[in-house]
């Protein structure tokens, strides 16, 4: 069995919008889940051990990490809300699947329905920054 990785944008200097995106990331592993869509969520899976034993929670620690599960993986599902075209992390996790051929599709919020799946395609653009602005989804 397979499974896709779920990435997100996590870290920001404000504590309220890191749990505004945990909350997020948490609904959408829910949907995908209920929806038998069979993800592995960083987040989700490494929020509370980080909260709870003081961990770092910066993409640079877990990237290692994150990469073993990532190329394992058999596509990347972006979450597409508030702070992921500026995300250093997700930028890494997009960088290293358009690198190594895993498909990508990006998910976002519809409304009471749940989520849905965007069909963009998406590739690299150029030299990659501190943001996605060397990707380009069209």
């Amino acid at each position: 069995m397979s499974f896709y990785y779920l990435a997100s944008p996590y870290s920001h200097k404000d504590p309220e919008v890191v749990k505004a995106r945990f909350d997020q990331t948490e609904k959408a592993t829910y949907w995908l889940l209920w929806n038998k869509y069979w993800v592995y969520s960083p987040i989700i899976h490494n929020h509370e051990i980080s909260t709870k034993f003081k961990m770092p929670t910066d993409a640079g620690f877990w990237w290692g990490y994150n990469q073993a599960m990532l190329e394992r993986a058999s596509g990347l599902y972006i979450l597409l809300i508030d702070g992921w075209k500026d995300s250093i992390g997700l930028k890494k996790e997009l960088v290293f699947a358009l690198e190594r051929k895993i498909p990508i599709r990006g998910i976002e919020p519809k409304g009471w329905a749940g989520w849905q799946f965007d069909n963009a395609d998406w590739r690299l653009t150029g030299q990659v920054g501190t943001s996605v602005a060397g990707v380009e989804r069209a």
